[in-house]
């Protein structure tokens, strides 16, 4: 959870790179919330606003270069 939240925390700074497993955990966590989101929208209508959300906070971050 350290490297996702630091993913987080560097998220306008755009020097340097991340490290193999920094991305590949940030990437897993990303991948694990954005599931249990898509399943809490399928059981609600009121969690689209959630999914659209998140999905916007994690455009930047998610992007690789």
């Amino acid at each position: 959870m350290d490297w996702y939240l630091a993913v987080l925390k560097n998220y306008i700074g755009f020097t340097g790179r991340a490290r193999r497993k920094e991305y590949w955990m940030f990437f897993l966590f990303n991948y694990i919330i954005t599931l249990a989101i898509t399943l809490l929208q399928l059981i609600s209508v009121v969690f689209i606003f959630v999914v659209g959300i998140y999905y916007l906070a994690m455009f930047l971050p998610s992007k690789k270069s």
